[in-house]
């Protein structure tokens, strides 16, 4: 079928494509207040990234991408606009409803593709975050490609139906675009709905590991909750988005209406949410420190003496991973070190160590330590873990701090490690 209805220069063709008009500028405006804020993203976001582009390349591109897509869907709404007001002058002109068709059909494939590139974003986070958990793995990873499969062959559908190509030479596409992007839309709900329970649950847990150990505030904390609040908003919105499209597919209700212009102008406002959505949390993810504050960038775990004098730090941490994260002889949830006898006062200087990763989970770990003369450092236990931009300090008492850093991609969610050492005269 047609994205639009045949009209003709009758006075209920006339009536009938000023309602069409009036929709569309509806829709343009809403749009054009979403489009305006992710403008106004894309300056923030570049400005973060540009002066070390060279370690977020990726990060700049996905959001470029996405920034690009939500522009031309925006512009192809005002040319919509613009036709719909020379077609007020020749209502009888097909060439210009073909033109529309064509363009409308060019924009329902552009928000598809936008919307599977933020599902894939998504699932991405979750599943580094969780890549220990086969079946959490297993469910995002089956509904993410099933999504893919509904979301491509709609796009193909609906390129041939802008290409020329009517539905019924082609009733298998009739049946994809309705029926398929109904599911591709479903499946998008469900996943992001799955995934903001698994990112909200492993919030809930880091938050209540660190409560346990009296800390308050903490980096990874605050943007495990900004991808989580981020997620479920972006549900809250979605949900009436696919009710109004099964309703208006159910109806056969296309073009007119209460409905179909709340569906219109709800599908405006996702045009430019898509893109928003993920751009956003990655410029509070790069911007942390300052909208939360420097307190929210470390956290500090003290530790006990035992009367042999070795330092015993019982961290009880969990850092967005599961236990099979640790490495050698440090247990994951339950964090015990024993390092042998406490330095004299005169050394307990302490002994930085930074480890940083900015391309490969786990691997190429570049080390820089310094230490009181007189005393050998011998490693300890190290503990690799999927960490967030930014920074965690653990500090042992009075002997030892360490440090991680990973100044990564908020979209690759790359991994860093902590290192423990022990001084010895």
């Amino acid at each position: 079928m047609s994205a639009y209805p045949p009209l003709t220069s009758t006075a209920e063709g006339r009536e009938s494509l000023v309602e069409l008009l009036l929709q569309h500028i509806g829709t343009v405006a809403l749009g054009g207040i979403f489009y305006g804020f992710h403008v106004i993203l894309m300056f923030g976001i570049s400005y973060s990234v540009l002066p070390n582009l060279r370690r977020r390349w990726a990060t700049f591109s996905l959001a470029l991408f996405l920034f690009i897509i939500s522009s031309v869907l925006y512009f192809l709404g005002i040319r919509i606009v613009v036709a719909h007001v020379k077609a007020l002058k020749d209502p009888d002109s097909l060439t210009l409803f073909t033109f529309m068709d064509t363009l409308e059909w060019v924009r329902c494939a552009l928000f598809i593709l936008s919307m599977l590139v933020g599902d894939a974003i998504l699932s991405w986070r979750v599943i580094v975050l969780y890549q220990r958990k086969f079946w959490i793995v297993a469910v995002q990873g089956a509904a993410l490609l099933t999504g893919f499969g509904l979301g491509l062959a709609s796009i193909t559908c609906m390129l041939r139906a802008a290409d020329g190509y009517p539905f019924p030479e082609t009733p298998h596409c009739t049946e994809i675009v309705f029926k398929g992007q109904q599911a591709a839309w479903t499946i998008s709900l469900f996943l992001n709905l799955f995934s903001t329970v698994q990112l909200g649950r492993i919030a809930w847990s880091h938050q209540h590991m660190l409560h346990k150990s009296g800390i308050r505030r903490n980096a990874i904390v605050t943007i495990l909750y900004i991808l989580a609040v981020s997620s479920a908003v972006y549900c809250i919105l979605w949900i009436p988005l696919v009710s109004l499209l099964f309703w208006q597919f159910s109806a056969q209700s296309y073009f007119f209406g209460s409905r179909v212009f709340a569906m219109n102008l709800l599908q405006s406002a996702f045009q430019q949410l898509v893109g928003i959505y993920p751009t956003l949390v990655t410029f509070l993810t790069l911007n942390n420190n300052y909208i939360f504050g420097q307190d929210s960038a470390a956290s500090t775990f003290t530790s006990s003496r035992t009367r042999q004098g070795t330092i015993t730090g019982s961290t009880n941490f969990k850092v967005a991973a599961p236990a099979s994260y640790v490495a050698r002889s440090m247990s994951f949830d339950n964090a015990i070190v024993d390092i042998a006898r406490s330095p004299p006062a005169s050394a307990k200087a302490f002994l930085p160590m930074v480890v940083e990763d900015s391309t490969t989970p786990h691997s190429a770990y570049q080390e820089k330590k310094t230490h009181p003369p007189g005393f050998d450092v011998t490693r300890v236990a190290q503990v690799q873990v999927p960490i967030l931009p930014g920074h965690i300090d653990i500090m042992i008492k009075g002997f030892i701090v360490t440090k991680a850093v990973c100044d990564c991609s908020p979209y690759s969610l790359s991994g860093g490690a902590f290192v423990f050492y022990r001084l010895t005269s």
